[in-house]
């Protein structure tokens, strides 16, 4: 979670509202989880690891202005980057969305600043993604985390050289030369 620590994380009762969320209620609260249930948080994190790999090759990246499969990423890396921090700055929305803000099954999810469509997932994508979303945390899928998958696709954590040997440190991967 975001927000509070992780021995916050582990109280029997929510320590304030910040710790007040429905992840909270599914994961946290000092509980001790069943293999099982500790089995299907990490099926279902595992998922979304994957859709979310997938969801980035196959359509996020391609609406990115700049984005090619080789070349440089100049000005997909500024422009993923700028329309993360106007999401955070001027908020950013998903539509459609039934009450409680869920997706509406069937149809494409975009997210937009100010009326301004940013980015489109496909049904089956924005259904899968939302699903596992909600499983993971309990709540809709914010119109941050497509915008975040884009803007940290650009970024490195493990670099490896060529004697095999690695960096463990985070850099934009324009800035590497790493072609992806």
């Amino acid at each position: 979670g975001r927000g509070y620590t992780a021995t916050q994380w582990g109280y029997a009762r929510p320590c304030d509202a910040t710790c007040e969320n429905e992840a909270w209620h599914l994961w946290g609260g000092g509980r001790e989880l069943s293999s099982e249930q500790m089995g299907g948080f990490l099926a279902d994190l595992a998922a979304l690891i994957r859709e979310s790999d997938a969801l980035m090759r196959e359509e996020l990246l391609p609406q990115v202005p700049g984005w090619t499969e080789r070349g440089d990423h100049d000005e997909a890396v500024e422009w993923a980057s700028t329309q993360l921090g106007r999401a955070e700055a001027e908020g950013v929305s998903v539509w459609p969305v039934a009450d409680g803000g869920w997706h509406v099954p069937g149809e494409p999810l975009h997210v937009s600043i100010g009326g301004e469509v940013l980015l489109s997932l496909s049904p089956k994508r924005a259904a899968t993604l939302t699903r596992l979303f909600r499983r993971l945390t309990g709540e809709p899928l914010s119109g941050l985390v497509p915008l975040r998958l884009v803007n940290y696709c650009f970024w490195r954590t493990e670099v490896f050289r060529e004697t095999g040997e690695y960096a463990g440190f985070t850099m934009r991967g324009a800035d590497l030369g790493v072609v992806q």
